[in-house]
């Protein structure tokens, strides 16, 4: 599994996520949109960092350790900037 830091992520392009959904169970998506709620809260509680582990579009997993700003319904919003579709949102790990 490939990880990229902080700084890698500004260069990380959108683009390079999975336009599909890669969870297919109704209970492993309202966990995974649960956890991302709970990240950005612990950010602005705690300036909680998270593990991400995201599929690109070569359905490759990918980690990044990041802080979560904003949960829209289709999108995430990291920190540094970038967007993430959270239908490319393999797991989270709370730190």
């Amino acid at each position: 599994m490939n990880f990229i830091s902080q700084t890698d992520m500004a260069i990380f392009g959108a683009s390079n996520f999975a336009k599909k959904e890669v969870l297919f169970d109704n209970a492993q998506k309202d966990e995974r949109k649960f956890k991302l709620l709970r990240a950005m809260i612990l950010h602005f509680i705690d300036h909680e960092t998270v593990k991400i582990c995201v599929s690109t579009a070569n359905d490759e997993p990918l980690t990044l350790e990041c802080e979560v700003i904003a949960v829209t319904d289709a999108h995430i919003i990291l920190k540094s900037g970038l967007v993430i579709p959270i239908a490319a949102i393999i797991s989270i790990e709370l730190m």
